[in-house]
C-alpha cells in the first residue's frame, strides 16, 4: 500500500503563481491534478490622484468665469437713466440722477429712442439683443455691452462725444472702445470730447466686485456719451439726424464682433491684484 502524499506543485504552477503575484492574477491549484486556473483577469490599476492646483496667492483675485454665450452673437444695449426709479437698494443713490435736460427734452427720453432703434437694427441683422434699463441682471454675460447716454453742459459751449470703460475687466473693453469710437466718428462727424468723467470711468455697471447689478468682467463693455444735447451744434446731429447716431453705434458693435471671436473673449481667466477696500457707493 502506497502512502498518501499531497500532490506536488510542478514547475509550471510555480511559474504561474509568480506571474499571478506580479500581474495581479489569483491562481488556485486543483486538488487532484496540480494544474492552475485563473479566476480573475488583470487587476484594475487605480487612477492616480491628480495633483491639486495651488490656490492663488492672497494678493490676487480671480474673476469667476461664466459660461460663454451660445448661438448667435449676444449684445446688451442699455438706455441710460431708463427706469432708474426701480433700481435695487444697492443702487439707491442712482434714483435721484435724472440725466441731462435741454428745453423739454430729457436725456432719458432721447437715449431710449436711440437705444430702441439700435436694438431693432441689430436684431434685423440676426443678433440676439437685450434692451436693458438701469437695473442690469446680476453678472450680465454677452458678447458686447453698450450703455448709451447723452451729455449736458450749463454753459452750452461743451460739445462732442466720448466713450469709456472701467478697469479690472476684460482687455477686450479697449478693443470695443476703439472700433466704436472710429465708427461713431465716421457716421456722425462729431468731435471727440477728451474730458472723461469719474461717472463714466467708475460706472456702476463695471464694479462687479462691489455690486450685484453689474456686467460680468468677461463681457466687453463701454459707455458712450453720444453728444451734448445742450449744444446747438451737437443737436444738429443728435436730433435732426438720429439715424447717424444709430448707425455709428450699430457699425461699431458689428465691427467689433467681426474682429473679435467669442472664443477669444471667454478663453482666458481674468486675474487682478486684490483691490483696496473702498466705500460701496454707486
Amino acid at each position: 500500500m502506497r502512502s498518501y502524499r499531497e500532490p506536488s506543485v510542478g514547475p509550471r504552477l510555480l511559474l504561474a503563481l509568480v506571474l499571478g503575484v506580479v500581474l495581479g492574477i489569483v491562481v488556485t491549484a486543483s486538488a487532484t491534478g496540480g494544474t492552475g486556473r485563473a479566476i480573475s483577469s488583470l487587476a484594475v490599476l487605480s487612477t492616480p490622484t491628480p495633483t491639486p492646483v495651488p490656490s492663488d496667492p492672497f494678493w490676487v483675485v480671480r474673476a469667476k468665469k461664466p459660461a460663454a454665450p451660445t448661438g448667435p452673437r449676444h449684445i446688451g444695449i442699455q438706455a441710460g437713466h431708463w427706469q432708474t426709479d426701480t433700481v435695487p437698494e444697492e443702487l439707491a443713490n442712482l434714483r435721484v440722477l435724472g440725466g441731462a435736460v435741454w428745453s423739454n427734452i430729457t436725456e432719458q427720453d432721447y437715449v431710449l429712442g436711440i437705444a430702441q432703434k439700435v436694438v431693432a437694427k441689430l436684431q434685423a441683422k440676426g443678433y440676439v439683443v437685450d434692451l436693458l434699463p438701469t437695473t442690469i441682471p446680476a453678472g450680465y454675460v454677452a458678447d458686447a455691452f453698450v450703455a448709451i447716454h447723452a451729455d449736458g453742459d450749463e454753459t452750452g459751449t461743451a460739445r462732442g462725444f466720448k466713450i469709456a470703460h472701467g478697469d479690472r475687466r476684460t482687455p477686450y473693453d479697449e478693443a470695443l472702445l476703439q472700433v466704436l469710437a472710429e465708427e461713431y466718428w465716421k457716421s456722425t462727424d462729431l468731435p471727440v470730447d477728451p474730458n472723461l468723467t469719474p461717472g463714466m470711468l467708475e460706472y456702476y455697471a463695471w464694479r462687479w466686485e462691489r455690486f450685484q447689478t453689474t456686467v460680468s468682467p468677461y463681457t466687453p463693455a463701454v459707455i458712450i456719451e453720444t453728444g451734448f444735447i445742450s449744444s446747438a451744434a451737437d443737436r444738429a446731429v443728435l436730433f435732426l439726424h438720429p439715424d447717424k447716431v444709430v448707425d455709428g453705434i450699430v457699425n461699431g458693435v458689428e465691427r467689433f464682433l467681426r474682429e473679435v471671436p467669442r472664443d477669444a473673449v471667454f478663453r482666458d481667466d481674468l486675474v487682478f491684484p486684490r483691490a483696496t477696500p473702498a466705500p460701496s457707493t454707486p
